[in-house]
């Protein structure tokens, strides 16, 4: 789940930090990764790691201590993120114009071969997309920029060691990896592309990547502003160093899945995914309000998935389309663990569960009497869109069951309103005349029915059209239908206005058809029909009565 369509994968519903004061000012959260060292034998004593001054940034962070200031941001260096990055955004396109090819007789190896870019080798991701990367040291340089264009090629190289002599002012050196580092690709990794935005020429974004710990990092200050917004995804009150970390390592996590040829996959990667995948199906299947963002079946596939990975694990081959498979299972449930506090007193347990308080509010003063005109169905539907769109997130197991449940029910609608409007129309075609009373209801049940039929072929259209059984649409609709004064209340009608009118239609019919009766029959056989009318209106109105409301009950 997701508050934002970023967030996207939503998964599941989100956790927070108790409201502060606004009167008190809290901490600026940078991810400033540097700190200066005070050794006074710098060349003989190793300076922190990487990952110790990242992890020692994050506690300062929280404890609201100063972090040392970085340089600005200078020749145009944007540092960004894995999911800002452009290789799914903004594609080039193939060019209009192109040369002939002629194939020289013999064998086609060499003619076949990709055009090589000096001091750059090529890889192909899984997926088809083509990047370029360098080694400098145990520096590995990626880029997704085309540099076969001359241009493009000078600026990466002059962007990249700007880059490089920024990371040497943290300290940053390939010496002070981890010595035992939890894979055994390169340690750091710089990850750039020129930006092809109007806005933004000659920008170039950038990150690096720690793999010892799985984290992206830069050498450039990050505000506040941009952490809530493009790293959290306005997730609300996400301040903590120890909760953003899961933020962090889903972007590092998408990072592996978009360069897996350069990730290795080991087996500590299968362990632990396939752990997760044993906790979250046993989660599903034990936990009906589970925040695991898959369904069941789904959950199911994807452990089968990683079973037959590792049992392919140990040859000595290309892993990179499983490494990708896995870094996207990995991204997903870190994301996971990030809307939903993982690890913190606030965690979310459950996916009803909301982490900033109660958000129900009083009925406003037009949903009283529209719910009791509407037969109490508004409310129903209410009490379902408060379950599962919690803290502005939506989990998409329960999104996608939500979703079926409602085009089914306006699929069966459909079929109701029809048969309806042909017994009307029957009925109206019976050739003695029939009072104005009962050619009256029938009126009231044909245009009820009509209006059933109507509104179910709508709402079908405008979920088909939306596509909001995903879950980056279902919270892009949900946030612009929940938004205004009456919140969810609006959207609880307009859920409710087929079962309403076919049921109101049925009323109707009911009244006419009474009338009929009641006039066709006389002494005895009259007493009989108003004794089996009684007894089916009683009847009818005892499911409408036990659905007024819900008790919440301890099961056992």
């Amino acid at each position: 789940m997701r508050p934002s369509q970023r967030q996207g994968t939503s998964l599941s519903t989100a956790s927070a930090i108790p409201m502060h004061d606004s009167s008190v000012s809290s901490p600026t959260w940078q991810t400033q990764f540097a700190e200066s060292t005070h050794s006074s034998d710098s060349s003989t004593l190793r300076g922190p790691s990487i990952s110790d001054k990242l992890i020692h940034s994050l506690a300062k962070a929280e404890q609201g201590l100063p972090l040392p200031v970085a340089p600005a941001i200078t020749n145009q260096l944007e540092p960004t993120i894995p999911e800002d990055m452009q290789r799914t955004k903004r594609r080039p396109q193939v060019p209009r114009k192109t040369q002939e090819t002629t194939l020289k007789a013999g064998k086609l190896t060499d003619q076949l071969r990709r055009r090589t870019v000096q001091d750059w080798n090529y890889a192909v991701h899984p997926s088809g997309a083509l990047y370029f990367r360098q080694r400098r040291g145990f520096f590995e340089i990626l880029t997704d920029t085309d540099l076969n264009v001359d241009r493009n090629l000078d600026e990466i190289n002059a962007k990249a060691a700007s880059l490089l002599d920024l990371a040497s002012r943290y300290q940053i050196h390939p010496d002070q990896a981890p010595s035992t580092s939890k894979s055994d690709e390169t340690p750091i990794t710089l990850v750039l592309e020129l930006s092809t935005a109007r806005d933004k020429a000659g920008s170039c974004q950038y990150y690096f990547v720690d793999h010892a710990e799985r984290l992206i990092f830069w050498v450039h200050d990050r505000p506040d502003g941009w952490v809530s917004k493009t790293l959290c995804g306005e997730l609300r009150h996400a301040s903590e160093g120890s909760h953003i970390r899961h933020a962090v390592e889903a972007q590092y996590w998408l990072h592996c899945e978009r360069y897996a040829n350069n990730i290795r996959l080991t087996p500590e990667h299968i362990h632990e995914l396939r752990e997760i995948l044993i906790h979250a199906n046993a989660d599903a299947v034990l936990t009906e309000t589970s925040v695991v963002p898959f369904a069941r079946a789904d959950l199911e596939k994807m452990l089968l998935f990683v079973c037959q990975i590792e049992d392919h694990a140990g040859r000595d081959c290309d892993h990179s389309h499983s490494m990708s498979v896995v870094a996207r299972m990995m991204r997903l449930f870190a994301h996971s663990r990030f809307i939903n506090f993982h690890g913190s007193p606030y965690a979310r347990l459950d996916a009803d569960q909301s982490l900033y308080g109660s958000s129900e509010r009083p009925n406003s003063f037009f949903f009283i009497p529209l719910n009791l005109l509407l037969l109490c169905a508004p409310v129903a539907h209410l009490t379902v869109l408060q379950d599962i769109y919690v803290d502005r997130l939506i989990n998409a197991s329960r999104w996608g069951g939500f979703v079926n449940n409602l085009k089914e029910e306006w699929n069966g609608f459909s079929i109701y309103s029809t048969v309806m409007l042909a017994v009307d129309i029957s009925f109206l075609a019976v050739p003695t005349g029939i009072s104005r009373a009962v050619s009256t209801a029938i009126y009231a049940s044909t245009l009820a029915a009509l209006g059933a039929l109507v509104v179910s072929v709508f709402l079908l259209g405008q979920i088909r059209g939306l596509e909001i059984d995903s879950v980056e649409e279902g919270a892009a609709y949900m946030a612009s239908k929940t938004s205004s004064f009456f919140g969810a209340e609006l959207l609880a009608i307009v859920l409710s206005l087929p079962y309403a009118f076919l049921v109101w239609g049925m009323i109707a019919f009911g009244i006419a058809l009474t009338i009929v009766i009641f006039k066709a029959t006389e002494g005895a056989a009259k007493a009989i029909v108003v004794t089996v009318w009684t007894i089916v209106v009683i009847l009818t109105s005892v499911p409408l009565w036990l659905g007024r409301g819900r008790r919440s009950v301890k099961s056992w």
